[in-house]
């Protein structure tokens, strides 16, 4: 796996593609905000739904948690998975 950041990829397609995505995640919210439409996310396997109401709460917690996880990596505290361990987290047995 590369382990180089996505900013730095040849394709200036790749390259660019994380801002686009953030600007449709933006996007998006902001249309659910005033459609008062739930807001609709995959977290660690589960579907949640958000309200527009609990929107700024949700977000501003995932954002903290998001610094926390940067920082941890940036002063080399990180924990790394291998693909088994991901994709073991994923897997469901038959009576789930």
């Amino acid at each position: 796996m590369n382990q180089q950041p996505i900013s730095l990829a040849h394709d200036p397609d790749l390259r660019l593609s994380e801002d686009a995505m953030r600007r449709a995640a933006k996007r998006a919210r902001a249309v659910a905000r005033q459609t008062g439409t739930q807001l609709v996310y995959c977290y660690h396997g589960e579907v949640l739904r958000i309200s527009p109401e609990e929107q700024d709460e949700v977000e501003a917690s995932w954002a903290a948690e998001v610094q926390r996880r940067v920082e941890s990596y940036s002063q080399g505290n990180a924990k790394t998975y291998t693909a088994e361990e991901v994709l073991g987290s994923y897997k469901k047995t038959p009576d789930e």
